[in-house]
């Protein structure tokens, strides 16, 4: 497989009466978007708000964030099983618009989501802008109404809008001069006296109910068994963030699916330090007997099938897939498998406290993203976008207060696709 990926940087974006991109700036049609969006019979209104960084705003009620991507070639699909039909992504060539994304905003009924803790709070300037990579991008948020009171079809409606505007926006770029051009292929390494290790990612999805799952090609991952996944499909969409029934930080929005750092390290080792020897895709079960054989048989797969010599380790999800992600670092290990994980603590606000709920002696290299429960002094902002004025909370999410880190879209990544980290002493 070998996938071009063409940025596109955008330094502004502004209003227009016509969608498109000249000179790193972004011109976007509210007329154009809206028509698309309400193309959905189940969806009764959008509002399109634009957002700079560096603005004194705050961006509310944040369910998935993306970026805008769309294939430039007749070679290739973008976000198989939503805005396109079953076909092959990771090859061809893909447009991405950089510092940009698009922000997915609304209420999905009878969600615990809409607690305080599962607000997506997302600062575009101060303390809270600081933690999270999110904010450096322009946002268009759109913030949908439904017709339907059904929360998985609501979920989907606004994953479709999502998923088009996403891909109509990055068509603006066609014909284009990108600012770079990275070409994603793993190709076997031409190996001279020393034999360079082979590398692989083990990615955990945590789907274990509705809206508490991935989607694969439009699928949710709730049964599905470990299994092999080409890196350069993440690229393009093949994984899609349904995580609503969970806290902002903790949640993969696809936007950081798709720039998965993991995979963009191995990558940029590849072929020098490294041979990226592929990706395994497991689920978080909730029975511990489904826990230990999907640890096992991921393990499995990465010695023998992949013929790895090392691992990287991540999870969606908080505590309960830490178990997950311990029980198959330690079959990797006893396999003779070198293993990392990539994991966020939650500790007591000071940092005290035990870390993770579950732990294995045999791992023994674990990277933190950061602690779910400290605390970020937010201050008032000037504006507020996920809430009308006369919302009954306007006043209260607009105002200062102290917010948990987990609540910050992006703040604790645990794919690394964020500002966050701890030291060991």
């Amino acid at each position: 497989m070998k996938l071009e990926v063409a940025n596109y940087n955008v330094e502004d974006v502004r209003w227009a009466e016509k969608s498109y991109f000249a000179d790193s700036c972004l011109y976007l049609s509210k007329r154009e978007l809206k028509d698309i969006i309400l193309e959905d019979e189940l969806l009764e209104d959008v509002e399109l708000v634009l957002t700079k960084p560096g603005e004194n705003t705050r961006i509310v009620n944040i369910l998935d964030m993306f970026d805008a991507r769309c294939k430039a070639s007749d070679e290739g699909t973008i976000y198989p099983g939503f805005t396109n039909d079953i076909g092959t992504p990771g090859i061809g060539r893909t447009n991405v618009l950089t510092g940009f994304s698009i922000a997915e905003i609304g209420k999905v009924e009878n969600l615990q989501a809409f607690t305080e803790i599962f607000l997506g709070v997302l600062d575009m300037n101060g303390p809270g802008a600081e933690v999270t990579e999110y904010s450096k991008n322009h946002v268009l948020s759109l913030v949908f109404s439904c017709k339907t009171k059904n929360a998985e079809s609501m979920a989907m409606v606004h994953k479709r809008a999502c998923t088009k505007i996403s891909e109509y926006i990055a068509k603006t770029t066609i014909n284009k001069k990108p600012n770079e051009i990275k070409v994603y292929e793993m190709n076997p390494c031409k190996r001279g006296e020393k034999k360079l290790p082979r590398v692989g990612y083990i990615y955990y999805t945590e789907s274990q109910n509705h809206l508490k799952e991935t989607y694969f090609y439009g699928i949710n991952s709730h049964y599905f068994v470990p299994f092999t996944m080409h890196p350069n499909e993440v690229m393009d969409g093949a994984m899609v963030c349904m995580m609503y029934e969970y806290s902002a930080g903790h949640r993969d929005h696809t936007i950081s699916m798709c720039n998965n750092p993991v995979v963009q390290e191995l990558y940029s080792k590849h072929g020098k330090e490294i041979e990226f020897g592929g990706m395994i895709v497991c689920n978080a079960h909730l029975k511990h007997t489904l826990k230990k054989s999907v640890a096992y048989l991921a393990a499995k797969i990465a010695k023998y099938n992949l013929e790895l010599d090392a691992v990287v380790i991540t999870k969606e999800g908080g505590g309960h897939p830490v178990t997950d992600l311990m029980l198959c670092g330690e079959e990797c290990e006893k396999a003779g498998l070198k293993t990392a994980l990539i994991t966020e603590e939650v500790l007591n606000p000071d940092g005290t406290g035990m870390s993770t709920v579950f732990y294995s002696p045999h791992v023994d290299l674990v990277v933190s993203t950061g602690n779910h429960e400290e605390l970020v002094d937010i201050p008032q902002m000037e504006n507020l976008v996920g809430y009308e004025k006369d919302h009954p909370k306007y006043l209260e999410m607009i105002g200062p207060r102290k917010i948990r880190s987990g609540v910050i879209p992006g703040a604790l990544q645990i794919t690394g696709h964020t500002k966050l980290g701890c030291k060991a002493f």
